[in-house]
């Protein structure tokens, strides 16, 4: 989670990318923790403090994704005024995306 919240911070495909695999690590190390709770298993000595840690990185990167989609939102609206102006209601016109395809790899 600390490595998806520095990501996060100067976000680029290839650093958001290299975070995906411990994620999909992580979520399956929760899933078989569930699972053994569920079959009866005893809780792995500082589990509670584990998951409260995990709770607080979660709202972290969720404040962070948050925030980076309202500025791009709101770029989104300035860019569109400065080049389309307003609609009659006043608000900002939509931006018009430009039709464009870009691969990578």
């Amino acid at each position: 989670m600390a490595a998806l919240r520095a990501a996060l911070l100067l976000p680029t495909v290839d650093e958001l990318g290299q975070c995906v695999a411990g994620l999909v690590e992580a979520a399956q190390s929760l899933g078989s923790v569930e699972q053994g709770l569920r079959s009866g298993e005893a809780a792995p000595d500082g589990l509670r403090s584990d998951l409260d840690g995990l709770k607080n990185e979660l709202r972290r990167v969720h404040a962070l994704i948050e925030q980076g989609a309202a500025f791009h939102s709101g770029l989104a609206k300035l860019l569109g005024s400065a080049t389309a102006g307003y609609t009659p209601s006043g608000a900002a016109a939509p931006l018009t995306p430009a039709g464009a395809l870009s691969v990578q790899g």
